[in-house]
């Protein structure tokens, strides 16, 4: 039995540990917060639950319920209804249809000309769907040449790409199709339409998950980690906590924080891993929670989108009462996902202000006028790691590299991808690793 000291209690710390320690190692987890969960968390506030990160599991999150059987938690599962998600298209919100063509045909979100271009996309998908793997986005490192929009516009047309395909994708990333790679953008797209889940989440929130992982473990909150030192014989935490400086010494550790943050960590990273870690980026995001006095007009939709082009402040608008408890009887919620440009423009707007600009522009959707009787504001330093163009060859050459620290391993949403199933896989992924180091 090895020790082993993960540092960082996100999704992906969380899942290495707990399958280290099932493993039979001895495990403990050092985190910089107060709690643990990293962004997958559900938070109480005056009777609603809020989801720090994601609120439900899609089509491509097929290790995250292996894991949920796994710690018992299969009953918590619950499909959420309604299913559909709609995109904003002449004044009207209209299906998001990708799991049926015929549907897809007979939607009106796109021309006949925009179905007939996004099909002949579908076909190009399925002629190279063996090099698209969710799991392993660096197997289409070869395919790389720019960025998702261009890409995609020069695939299936403005419309297709503005309406259909960055609505779908644009959510997941965290980010714009022009600061994603062409090739991700088609790993995802290809997993998004090949998974045959609707959607789904956890009684209680998505925070269940983290909380239950974290249960079994020992975690260190409030410990600050500040460097990590490996060598062939384990491995070296240097940590404060509070004004205490103290350190621990491990068979090894596993880095499981933000991707740019590890080079700080890390003192002796040798030079393919330090540029790896260098080139990541995380930009910020800005979330806002509108928790309303009465539920808006019904909407057939549990999330619904509006593109870019219309003008809007707002990405994604989540319908959170559509989610079981999320809200008090009779009341709503809202979580406002906002486009990139605007989370910088308006990131030190005053939380009121902010909050009722943005119901002014809901009041030109559907969905009508609304008020809240408070919002939260979820101003995140760091959002997803973008995987902008270059990144899965920058990740293919680091999955391969040939000089790797010695009893050191890493995991993040920045190995895999910028959403639950990446930082999940790549804790797994990172025991694995630690593993086959020790042996």
């Amino acid at each position: 039995m090895a020790s082993i000291v993960v540092v960082g209690a996100g999704l992906a710390g969380l899942t290495c540990a707990w399958r280290l320690q099932h493993a039979g190692h001895d495990v403990e987890v050092f985190e910089c917060n107060d709690v643990p969960g990293g962004s997958l968390r559900s938070e109480e506030i005056d009777g609603f639950r809020l989801e720090r990160g994601a609120g439900a599991l899609g089509p491509i999150d097929s290790n995250t319920r292996v894991l949920i059987r796994a710690l018992g938690l299969s009953d918590l599962l619950y499909p959420i209804q309604p299913a559909d998600e709609g995109v904003l298209r002449r004044g009207r919100f209209e299906v998001l249809e990708t799991a049926s063509m015929r549907e897809f045909a007979r939607s009106r979100l796109l021309s006949a000309r925009g179905k007939l271009q996004l099909g002949r996309l579908g076909v190009e998908l399925a002629s190279r769907r063996a090099r698209f793997d969710i799991h392993h986005p660096e197997f289409a490192a070869s395919l790389e040449g720019g960025d998702a929009s261009f890409d995609l516009r020069a695939s299936a047309g403005d419309e297709a790409r503005d309406f259909v395909l960055a609505p779908l994708l644009e959510p997941w990333l965290g980010a714009a199709l022009e600061d994603t790679s062409d090739a991700f953008g088609r790993v995802l797209l290809h997993g998004l339409l090949v998974g045959d889940h609707s959607p789904e989440s956890l009684s209680g929130g998505m925070g269940v998950l983290t909380d239950t992982l974290a249960a079994d473990l020992s975690i260190r909150c409030g410990a600050r980690v500040h460097s990590i030192e490996t060598e062939e014989g384990g491995a070296r935490v240097h940590y404060h906590v509070g004004p205490h400086r103290r350190r621990v010494f491990a068979d090894a550790a596993v880095v499981a924080v933000p991707g740019d943050d590890v080079p700080a960590l890390c003192p002796k990273l040798g030079p393919e891993e330090r540029g790896f870690f260098e080139a990541i980026r995380s930009p910020r995001s800005l979330v806002v929670h509108a928790l309303l006095d009465e539920v808006p007009r019904a909407q057939p939709y549990y999330r619904v989108h509006l593109p870019r082009p219309l003008g809007f402040s707002i990405r994604t608008i989540g319908i959170e009462h559509s989610l079981r408890s999320a809200a008090p009887p009779g009341a709503g919620l809202l979580r406002l996902e906002l486009q990139g440009p605007a989370a910088e423009a308006l990131w030190d707007e005053e939380d009121r202000c902010l909050g009722d600009a943005l119901l002014d522009e809901i009041e030109r959707t559907p969905i009508g006028l609304v008020r809240a009787r408070r919002f939260v504001v979820q101003r995140n330093e760091r959002g997803a790691p973008q995987i902008p163009p270059g990144a899965l060859l920058r990740l293919r050459g680091f999955a391969d590299r040939r000089n790797r620290s010695p009893r050191l391993a890493f995991a993040g949403s920045h190995l895999v991808g910028p959403y639950t199933e990446g930082a999940l896989t790549s804790g797994l992924r990172a025991a694995a690793d630690v593993v086959r180091d020790l042996d």
